[in-house]
């Protein structure tokens, strides 16, 4: 009887403790591939990906009041064609707020020719120039979440995110000395087992060798003394296409690592996770890398008059006069966007009437080349938050 309540109490402590590399029952494995083997296996697998199509949403409420409405959720869509193409929408939600409605509202358009920043709701977008070699791109694109919790980069010669120097993306830890630790034994992580490469101090990978070298885990020291600042999880994957295992679910942990003291440290300061609703690899179409600007469509890049590019629009006061109607009442009294929402109508109202004054002193289309607001590709018009 007491060795039954000991081995009860060993199982409910491996229950308990977060991390634990062992579940109950299994016994760890050995790690078959040394730091060397494991980065080579990493690129291999890596060069079988050539484009994803991915759709994530957080979960309702991932950002709490008093700063967002209740329900908030971020959508984002990110597809990525090597070697220089992306496809990239960004938006908010809430309960009572489509996400299609949202009047930051971003779509970006990226290829060797230039990129394109569109906001549908009102009907402008701004362009850039070419990217060069090296070029990071442009906005914070490079720095979404999924390239981050994935390790995936499709873009042969931009430059790839960095973290205080410390790359990002597989491709680039594979190729850095400092990457040459791997774990004794394997750890178990939503079910996966993985082998541990480690950067000493700096940073821990779970790598699945049995699912494409799929990033499971990873984890990230910061501060002085270095403590756990983040930790990521991706997790439910799924074959994607042959040999490629793209997450169903993706978490970021963030910890309050500035703290003073060691237990404020080590407490979480965000725990947001993100539902992927579709993830496919190598089979996108170009397509959908083409912007093309819709009835209406005024080019803002310049910094003085906006220039009409297509012909029509009118129906534009239509619809943002039927979004004012539907909205005027989502946001609750006391939240702290409601001054942000308050004056939409007078801002809806003032876009469309300047549709109609360019469409009625100009007639015709008129292109201009414009340019980016900045050289991170950030405009009024057109932020990357």
């Amino acid at each position: 009887m007491r060795r039954q309540r000991l081995l009860l109490w060993l199982a409910g402590l491996c229950l308990a403790v977060p991390g634990m590399p062992v579940a109950w029952g299994e016994e760890p494995l050995a790690a078959v591939l040394s730091a060397d083997q494991l980065k080579a296996r990493i690129l291999e697998e890596q060069s079988k990906i050539r484009s994803i199509f991915v759709v994530y949403q957080t979960e309702p409420g991932a950002y709490p009041k008093p700063r967002n409405p209740p329900g908030t959720y971020l959508r984002r869509v990110l597809a990525a064609k090597a070697p220089d193409r992306m496809y990239y929408v960004n938006s908010h939600g809430f309960d009572g707020l489509d996400w299609q409605e949202d009047p930051g509202y971003q779509r970006w358009y990226l290829k060797e020719q230039g990129w394109f920043c569109e906001s549908p709701v009102n009907r402008t977008y701004i362009t850039g120039g070419p990217l060069r070699p090296k070029d990071k791109l442009p906005g914070d694109l490079g720095e979404d979440i999924f390239f981050l919790a994935t390790g995936l980069w499709l873009f042969d010669q931009q430059q790839a995110p960095q973290l205080e120097g410390q790359p990002i993306v597989l491709r680039e830890v594979a190729a850095n000395p400092k990457y040459n630790t791997v774990r004794p034994r394997q750890e178990l992580v939503d079910g996966r087992w993985c082998h541990v490469l480690e950067n000493e101090g700096i940073e821990r990978l779970w790598i699945d060798i049995e699912h494409g070298c799929a990033l499971i885990a990873r984890e990230t020291d910061y501060g002085n003394p270095r403590v756990l600042a983040q930790r990521l999880e991706s997790t439910r994957h799924r074959e994607a296409a042959p040999g490629v295992w793209l997450p169903g679910r993706i978490r970021n942990i963030q910890y309050n690592w500035r703290a003073r003291t060691q237990t404020e440290r080590t407490q979480k300061r965000s725990d947001v996770a993100a539902l992927v609703l579709d993830a496919r690899a190598n089979d996108v179409d170009d397509g959908i890398f083409e912007f093309k600007p819709g009835p209406g469509a005024l080019d803002v890049s310049r910094v003085t008059v906006p220039v009409q590019t297509q012909p029509g629009g009118l129906d534009h006061l239509d619809n943002l006069a039927g979004w004012v109607q539907k909205h005027r009442r989502v946001v609750p009294p006391g939240s702290q966007v409601t001054g942000y929402f308050a004056g939409l109508p007078v801002v809806a109202l003032a876009a469309a009437f300047e549709v109609w004054l360019l469409w009625r002193r100009y007639g015709a289309v008129h292109v201009g080349s414009g340019r980016a607001a900045s050289s991170r590709g950030r405009h009024p018009e057109c932020g990357s938050g």
